[in-house]
């Protein structure tokens, strides 16, 4: 599917017509795209060159500045969120799939598999550390938990 952004019109200072930059992408099957930038009148019709930009130009442009953060919700699915976007892009990149949700628990056990080949010395102390974060994560849901039974006077014995 081929897409194309529009930028705010332009005029353009030879011929005084109104133009409007693009960007169009073009995603191959392969994950890759191509994109090509230029003008366009308000009539469609594009304006002067049309220049090609690879695919790592574009991202190196879009994430130069970007940072990212990550999102976690109640049941302990994590998602990558970039800072400082608007939400009606964020809204989009869930929609499109492209902020895709991952359960803590896998995201987890593939850390441990790509942690294989680590020095045992490293690799105990940063289980060690990790054991302690999910340690303290399991007491504050606990915490929320025994806090949601007792908003809805709802009574229960034991930990969950």
């Amino acid at each position: 599917m081929r897409m194309q952004i529009r930028d705010a019109a332009l005029m353009s200072e030879n011929t005084g017509t109104a133009m409007s930059a693009f960007l169009r992408v073009d995603p191959h099957p392969d994950g890759s795209c191509r994109y090509q930038a230029g003008f366009i009148d308000a009539d469609g019709n594009i304006c002067g060159e049309v220049v090609p930009l690879s695919q790592e130009c574009v991202e190196s442009a879009v994430f130069a500045h970007q940072e990212f953060t990550v999102m976690t919700d109640t049941r302990g699915d994590v998602s990558p969120c970039p800072m400082k976007a608007s939400e009606g892009v964020l809204e989009l990149m869930f929609a499109e799939g492209r902020l895709a949700m991952r359960p803590v628990d896998e995201m987890i056990r593939e850390a441990l598999e790509l942690a294989f080949n680590e020095p045992p010395e490293e690799l105990l102390q940063d289980l060690a550390l990790l054991r302690r974060r999910l340690q303290d994560s399991l007491a504050h849901v606990d915490d929320a938990i025994t806090d949601c039974l007792s908003r809805s006077g709802t009574e229960q014995s034991g930990r969950h």
